[in-house]
């Protein structure tokens, strides 16, 4: 793979560039199509484009590229790098930007950070919501806890939710450091730190709180520009981790879909519910994720529901919707007690329909019938 490239029609940019060092030159490219045919050949892991001289022109190519090269890390340059810039050039895509005249001091940094392969040594599962109050964070408690029992191994909970950062309440954990404070970091992100900034609930399950659970009365806004070096981190850290990303950017769920080897939408049996999954599932294709992995899931899901149906449901999503069982008392027992439903109430059908949702993800069958369930 191409460590980087480089889009400008400015000679002086192309030397800057160069000045950086052997080690962090990108090749350069004069055009669009030239970048795209040299990204279809040999992918690159950072594209640097320049906006100059025409900067609406080149964020529409931009969108363009980032559609349809969603493993590349675009990096726009310009003369002056304004927030409603940058701003413009996120909604489009981009990672980062960097002034022209600071791009050979800053290039190398770059590189190393967004130039590496990213590392995934543990499966990742993100959970998405369509609405509020869709049991969202029960069901990735119940993921997290079904591959902790499955795998035999420790597992990683990232409690992405800024408005409640309801998993610590539900398991009745605390703590005074959480996800945004790995990402407002100065330095590196790096395993160890995640390891040591997550709050245990036991030994072998630890949870990264969101800044809602750890300050309440002013959480933390989350740097969600470092998502990516976030999701690295996380996949060195534990073997399985499960993201409660109930509500998140749609850039920034589109980054979590696609380093997740599976993504679970759910929502309930509701008109407004399958309304707002359309959308999502539209502006993530929109933002370059593949749709593959994800998995549209009715929550708390039973056969006498009348109107609207599961069939209606994907009628309108264009795909199938997993179900997950609505055994309210299993999930009441199981909040009031602070633990995973599966500790509480293992032989519910809520469990058994995680179990199969996360199927791809667990060992053989035989292996899982070994723990005597």
């Amino acid at each position: 793979m191409t460590s980087a490239l480089l889009l400008t029609a400015d000679p002086a940019v192309a030397r800057d560039a160069c000045a950086s060092g052997p080690d962090s030159a990108p090749a350069a490219c004069r055009d669009a199509a030239a970048l795209a045919e040299r990204l279809a050949e040999a992918p690159a892991r950072l594209v640097l484009l320049d906006l100059e001289p025409d900067p609406a022109a080149a964020l529409s190519v931009l969108a363009s590229l980032a559609a349809r090269f969603p493993e590349a890390r675009f990096v726009v340059l310009c003369r002056e790098l304004t927030a409603e810039v940058l701003l413009s050039a996120m909604q489009a895509g981009a990672r980062h930007g960097v002034r022209r005249d600071n791009l050979a001091a800053e290039l190398p940094a770059m590189v190393q950070r967004f130039g590496r392969a990213p590392v995934r040594g543990g499966r990742l599962v993100t959970l998405l919501s369509a609405s509020g109050g869709c049991g969202c964070t029960t069901v990735a408690i119940s993921v997290a806890e079904e591959l902790r029992q499955s795998l035999e191994a420790p597992v990683l909970l990232v409690d992405l939710d800024t408005d409640y950062g309801a998993a610590a309440p539900y398991l009745g954990v605390k703590g005074v450091y959480g996800v945004a404070d790995v990402l407002a970091r100065t330095g590196p992100i790096d395993a160890q730190l995640v390891r040591s900034t997550a709050t245990s609930y036991g030994d072998d399950f630890k949870v990264l709180l969101s800044p809602a659970a750890v300050n309440p009365a002013d959480p933390a806004a989350l740097e969600w520009r470092r998502l990516p070096e976030l999701l690295e981190a996380v996949g060195q850290a534990a073997p399985a981790v499960v993201f409660d990303a109930a509500r998140v950017p749609p850039a920034s769920a589109a980054e979590l879909v696609r380093a997740s080897a599976l993504t679970l939408l759910v929502m309930e049996l509701a008109v407004v519910d399958i309304r707002t999954a359309c959308a999502m599932l539209r502006a993530l294709e929109e933002r370059g994720a593949s749709l593959d992995q994800v998995v549209p899931v009715a929550n708390r899901w039973t056969r006498r529901q009348a109107s609207p149906t599961l069939q209606d449901a994907r009628d309108a999503l264009g795909r199938e919707v997993a179900t997950i069982s609505n055994d309210f008392p299993a999930a009441l027992r199981a909040l009031n007690h602070g633990s995973p439903v599966a500790r509480s109430s293992p032989r519910s059908p809520l469990c058994e329909d995680v179990r199969r949702l996360v199927g791809s993800l667990l060992p053989a069958p035989a292996a899982v019938a070994a723990r005597g369930r």
